[in-house]
């Protein structure tokens, strides 16, 4: 099929288009490399913080629980199924140091997302801030271009006395 609609094609376009082919795929490899190597570094930022929070919540909660069965005071008591009768040791006080840690956590957790969306404002109103400064400094160039192409435009030519010349452009200084 390709000798059928390929033989009139010169081999110089066959190469080249060859190329093109290997560089859009190489453009491509990389885009979706990119895309998923940063995927991943923000899969690593909240497993890292994520992992170790829930891992030692969990260890406090199980600490603190209260899973022994009654086999130890009555041998003869009757097999039962699943976990039986789990309890926080010390009662309220129980529950409550088993939610100490996760609190804090989320209070902290809390506290960073405030400093996260506050530097984002900051970083946005730099942005902002620089635009502004770029703007205004090509509004500048621009406004001078355009003076000067009014000076050049009202000024008359060099065949002419220099005297109507100056008063000329003390007018368009003035704003005429």
């Amino acid at each position: 099929m390709c000798c059928e609609l390929l033989w009139d094609v010169p081999l110089a376009r066959l190469v080249l288009a060859t190329a093109n082919l290997k560089e859009v795929k190489r453009i491509d490899d990389n885009q979706k490399r990119t895309y998923w190597m940063a995927v991943s570094r923000k899969v690593d930022r909240w497993a890292r913080l994520l992992i170790p929070f829930v891992y030692f919540s969990s260890l406090i909660l199980l600490f603190n629980l209260d899973m022994s069965d009654e086999y130890s005071v009555k041998p003869d008591a009757p097999m039962f199924g699943g976990p039986g009768k789990v309890r926080f040791v010390g009662g309220g006080w129980g529950l409550a140091r088993s939610l100490v840690f996760p609190v804090i956590g989320l209070i902290c957790f809390c506290g960073w997302l405030v400093d996260e969306r506050r530097r984002a404002n900051e970083r946005l109103e730099m942005d902002a801030m620089e635009r502004y400064v770029v703007a205004s400094n090509d509004l500048d160039r621009k406004m001078n271009l355009a003076m000067e192409r009014q000076l050049q435009l009202k000024l008359p030519s060099a065949t002419s006395s220099c005297e109507p010349a100056a008063d000329r452009v003390v007018d368009i200084c003035q704003g005429e």
